[in-house]
């Protein structure tokens, strides 16, 4: 596998954010039961098209969820205040809005991290000869970071273009669980059946992170209510609040620089872990060694 520079930092990148989810120690009752660091959540009525909510955004609100007739935002005070100068009715969602609001009952059939593991186990098991199940270390909750490797020679390192797919940075974007499990099927059920995924597997080595943020994801969900929540759930150190935004902790030019302004508890803060320090080494699954030709 004749892999470059720019492939091996991503690697390695990517390997150290779950770095950040690598203590094992247990939350504190406090810590699990604050809910004080959450940005409010408001609805805003009466928007129909794209050119309200660019505005909306242009406020810095983020937008969660956009409607027939309304949008979803979490954001501070000040934003909250732009939304209004805007002529735009915003306000905390009312009861009956929060009830029909949350996951309808159609989302039930999402996975859960223990139902997620299980399908992982069960695919690993039926096909084995393509498909690699493997852990790269545990959250701060102790929770398996699972990954996975997709091959037609699955134990062996080929000389073969590869790609890296990642899933659930962000702990309510449940969503991305479900694209990982689908791709999981897609590559291994549809391997000898359909002729494209045949092929891809055949001729290129894919690697897959299942859930960067079980234990944000787990929270997320806990109470059988949407929490809305977006980090991971390790305590920031000096600080009584929760949480680091992991793509925040890339290092790297991604259009989210405006994260870096935002106070401690607020809902993606950033971390103050370099992802590149000492203890962060990527796992040797995912590190490729050097070759004489690199």
């Amino acid at each position: 596998m004749k892999t470059n520079k720019r492939f091996t930092l991503w690697i390695t990148v990517i390997v150290s954010v779950v770095g950040l989810l690598g203590l094992t120690s247990s939350l504190t009752v406090a810590a699990r039961n604050q809910n004080t660091n959450t940005t409010p959540v408001y609805i805003v009525r009466n928007v129909f098209d794209v050119h309200t909510r660019s505005a909306i955004a242009r406020t810095g609100a983020n937008i969660l969820e956009v409607g027939h007739d309304y949008i979803l935002v979490e954001a501070t005070e000040r934003e909250s205040k732009a939304i209004e100068k805007l002529g735009l009715d915003i306000s905390r969602p009312t009861e009956a809005e929060a009830i029909t609001l949350a996951f309808p009952p159609a989302d039930s059939a999402y996975h859960d991290y223990n139902e997620m593991v299980t399908e992982l186990q069960q695919v690993a098991s039926a096909h084995p000869d393509i498909f690699s199940l493997f852990s790269i270390g545990t959250s701060y909750e102790g929770r398996t970071i699972w990954a996975g490797k997709f091959s037609d020679n699955v134990n062996v390192d080929e000389d073969e273009p590869e790609v890296l797919l990642t899933h659930h940075q962000h702990a309510r974007e449940h969503l991305t669980v479900e694209m990982a499990l689908y791709t999981l099927h897609m590559l291994t059920d549809e391997y000898g059946v359909t002729q494209q995924i045949t092929d891809l597997v055949n001729s290129r080595e894919i690697w897959a992170i299942f859930d960067m943020n079980p234990d944000g994801g787990e929270y997320d969900i806990a109470t059988g209510t949407y929490q809305s929540w977006r980090k991971n759930r390790q305590p920031n150190a000096g600080s009584s609040y929760v949480g680091t935004e992991l793509e925040s902790q890339l290092g790297l030019p991604v259009g989210m620089l405006w994260r870096q302004q935002r106070l401690p508890q607020q809902f993606d803060v950033s971390g103050p872990i370099s992802l590149l320090g000492a203890r962060d080494r990527p796992h040797p699954q995912l590190r490729q060694q050097p070759r004489a030709q690199r």
